[in-house]
């Protein structure tokens, strides 16, 4: 299964268990005849409330099988306002909500301080990493 952390498993991730010596060679080659690799990095999954400040938020998970650290990373659309991020690690499995409006940052939940929202209907949300390259995009429904 080609894990890092054996005792660390994620929803949504796949996992062969061979039964004997003998079926474990069938069971692993019709696995990989039909599984589609998952999607790796770390992905905008969701943006709700878009339209007002202090109910706007988008949740990043990392699907991948590794640490993140989104220092330097941006969150933004064309033509609308820029969120970086400062020093924010993103472990396996893991989520970070980005909340638009004013709160107290913690480890799971950011806080931008925006009076006004930044995720318009239609729009496009970009995650971009500190290369400056695209890493995911979502449309604001």
């Amino acid at each position: 299964n080609k894990l890092d952390n054996p005792d660390f498993v994620f929803v949504g991730q796949q996992l062969v268990v061979p039964g004997s010596n003998a079926n474990a060679q069938s069971t692993q080659s019709s696995a990989a005849a039909t599984s589609t690799p998952a999607q790796q990095g770390v992905v905008i999954s969701e943006v709700t409330g878009g339209g007002a400040a202090e109910t706007e938020l988008i949740l990043l998970v990392n699907e991948s099988n590794s640490a993140v650290d989104l220092r330097g990373w941006t969150l933004g659309r064309e033509g609308g306002a820029v969120y970086t991020f400062g020093s924010v690690n993103l472990f396996p499995g893991s989520s970070v909500r980005l909340h638009t409006g004013v709160g107290e940052s913690n480890s799971v939940d950011l806080y931008w301080g925006r009076e006004e929202p930044a995720w318009l209907s239609g729009s496009v949300v970009r995650l971009v990493n500190g290369r400056g390259e695209l890493v995911s995009s979502y449309t604001v429904p």
